[in-house]
């Protein structure tokens, strides 16, 4: 066989073996870090009630467009409801029930699931 052939496909080979030896240590470093286990320890926040507060968080969800996405209420909003598919904005007021479980004389049951 010619040099130049030899040459060439020894160094093929050499790519075909560095190329697999990287994608081996990308896996086995794509594998430690979805394993690795990370310790939060959350904090707790003080909400402020005050009026104050209550009127600053009232000027913020107004002028930032909140509403757009959370509607007028914070309980949320329904884009799309159509074929298998729901898109809307999440709830972000206290939980104190939904209007689908709610009942008159206990507004707050829970019965959702």
């Amino acid at each position: 066989m010619k040099t130049w052939i030899r040459r060439s496909l020894l160094g093929l080979a050499t790519l075909a073996l560095l190329g697999g030896g990287a994608v081996l240590v990308g896996e086995q470093l794509a594998l430690q870090r979805s394993q690795r286990h990370i310790d939060v320890n959350p904090q707790p926040v003080a909400l402020r009630s005050d009026a104050a507060a209550v009127e600053r968080g009232r000027y913020l969800y107004t002028s930032r467009g909140c509403g757009d996405c959370h509607g007028a209420d914070g309980a949320g909003r329904s884009f799309v409801k159509a074929d298998g598919l729901h898109l809307a904005g999440a709830n972000i007021t206290r939980w104190t029930g939904c209007a689908r479980c709610a009942t008159a004389s206990s507004p707050t049951a829970r019965r959702c699931a």
